[in-house]
């Protein structure tokens, strides 16, 4: 059998960039210690959060990464939003406006959540079909929906 000498094995401090070491405070790590890790708001652990000083003075499994949590772009047909771009980072707001002729179906802010999605989901903009709400009110359609003796108020230069 052989035996390594736990003195002899000595792993370098791990260094995991937007991290926190939970347990495991170093300067010095020698075979067998651990390390726990998290990451701070608004990064999310890529990897095991758990890592121990191997016999080969390196860390197993390797130390974890912690990686800016961030949305995809919204996919809003119609319409546009405040902020355009292809990613946006966790508690990120974007207003959503829709084209011309569109109406905004949902909620009008959206926010960039830390499961990597839209809450609340992402509105769409409907087309609004104007043709059957009504006629527009004009002089010249205006006898079909006024008596003969229908005072219409107007002010001079209106008419």
């Amino acid at each position: 059998m052989f035996f390594y000498a736990s003195l002899d094995i000595v792993c370098h401090p791990p260094q995991v960039p937007n991290g926190n070491i939970l347990s495991g405070f170093g300067p010095m790590y020698n075979f067998n210690d651990s390390v726990l890790f998290s990451c701070k708001k608004g990064y999310i652990l890529n990897g095991s959060n758990l890592i121990h000083c191997g016999v080969d003075d390196e860390w197993h499994p390797s130390p974890p990464t912690c990686e800016l949590i961030t949305c995809l772009k919204p996919k809003v047909e119609n319409g546009k939003l405040s902020v355009d771009k292809e990613k946006y980072v966790a508690s990120e707001n974007v207003t959503v406006q829709c084209n011309s002729g569109f109406s905004l179906v949902g909620p009008q802010s959206i926010t960039c959540s830390e499961n990597t999605t839209w809450h609340p989901t992402v509105p769409t903009c409907h087309w609004v079909n104007c043709t059957h709400v009504c006629p527009c009110m004009s002089l010249s359609n205006l006898k079909n929906y006024a008596s003969p003796k229908a005072l219409i108020p107007a002010s001079t230069g209106e008419i």
